[in-house]
């Protein structure tokens, strides 16, 4: 009998099927919590990361907004220099015309000797016709 007694092998308690419940409810609610903060701390670095590159957008649309604008603030400013020397050109050739019409135009003092060289012409002629006419009628009367 002895020896009966140490052949059978000591088992281990069965184990209690609550405390198995148990213990296997704190597993869960453990890799639950896990999951739950690494899920917190991913959202949150989703989070940060929007954040940097929308502020990131807005940073280099701020940029080119301003290289737009000053490209066009020079655009404009060239075209008003452009309009400035084509505005004085336009003067220029204003004046010069102007200039050459008044040079063309007699003025009221050359019109006068004009019409009095002109009426004198025309008295000399027909005092010639008049003198050529008496003339005539001397050479009929001969």
């Amino acid at each position: 009998l002895k020896t009966c007694f140490l052949l059978q092998r000591a088992k281990f308690p069965k184990p209690d099927k609550f405390e198995c419940f148990v213990l296997e409810c704190r597993r869960k609610e453990k890799e639950r919590l896990e999951y739950l903060a690494f899920t917190k701390v991913h959202n949150r670095g989703l989070q940060v990361s929007h954040w940097e590159n929308h502020n990131e957008r807005r940073r280099l649309h701020g940029i080119v907004q301003k290289k737009v604008d000053q490209t066009m603030q020079e655009y404009l400013a060239g075209t008003e220099d452009r309009r400035e020397r084509l505005r004085a050109l336009l003067e220029a050739e204003e004046k010069s015309y102007f200039t050459e019409m008044e040079s063309m135009e007699e003025t009221m003092l050359e019109r006068e000797a004009k019409m009095r060289e002109r009426a004198k012409l025309l008295r000399e002629k027909r005092e010639e016709e008049r003198q050529k006419l008496v003339a005539l009628k001397r050479e009929q009367q001969f």
